[in-house]
């Protein structure tokens, strides 16, 4: 029987497959610096997107902060200038009248009632009763009333300007009010007849005009 053993079959290798050996380890060698290499370049590139993207998200958030700003910078503007503009337009006219107006003031008190001017009597069944006395009722008295013009416009013509004027109380920076405005149908001038004018629909460019006119209201007793 024949015998084999390991020794038999080993054999130095040659000088070409000691070549070629060192040529596939320097070519896996190379191979995974390559490859390494690239796992390393996507890497910080990967990185440097990620700040890229952090980055323009913020330059987009900045963006819509600053385009909320001017808007509104914008419309703070226009406002000013609307209202600088109506101002302006309101120089060439009459912004401040007068119109009469009145206050109701209480009248002297009589003997004839009590403290809450309510004068007692019995009535026909013995009860107690009470009246309002006369002395209660108050009195219309006439007093120059301050308006400001809040809108004008041409009339249909073209030839006449119309304005509306409402009481300055109500008008508030911007001209705006929800109280019904009043159409100035004649403004007094001098020499006009007290008794033919409307009080409401007149107005007076001064304050001592009107209150001449309340004067003659007052004094002539008219309602």
């Amino acid at each position: 029987m024949n015998y084999f053993y390991e020794e038999d079959f080993y054999h130095e290798p040659s000088e070409f497959e000691m070549k070629m050996n060192e040529l596939k380890e320097s070519l896996l060698s190379s191979v995974k610096e390559e490859y390494v290499a690239e796992m390393n370049r996507l890497k910080k590139e990967n990185q440097e997107l990620q700040i890229i993207k952090v980055n323009f998200e913020n330059i987009k958030n900045d963006y819509r902060k600053k385009r909320y700003e001017l808007d509104c910078e914008r419309q703070e503007l226009k406002r000013k200038i609307r209202k600088e503009r109506l101002s302006e337009l309101m120089k060439d006219f009459e912004v401040t009248m007068y119109r009469a107006d009145y206050e109701l003031i209480e009248q002297p008190k009589c003997n004839k009632c009590n403290a809450q001017r309510k004068i007692e009597y019995l009535t026909p069944l013995g009860k107690t009763a009470y009246e309002t006395c006369d002395c209660a009722e108050k009195e219309e008295f006439f007093i120059p009333k301050e308006f400001i013009c809040h809108e004008f416009r041409m009339n249909n013509d073209g030839n006449n300007i119309l304005a509306w004027y409402k009481s300055r109380e109500s008008c508030g920076e911007d001209y705006f009010t929800h109280e019904i405005s009043t159409f100035a149908k004649t403004i007094y001038n001098s020499g006009m007849d007290f008794e033919k004018l409307d009080r409401w629909d007149t107005f007076f460019k001064t304050k001592e005009e009107c209150q001449d006119y309340c004067d003659y209201m007052n004094k002539n007793n008219i309602e």
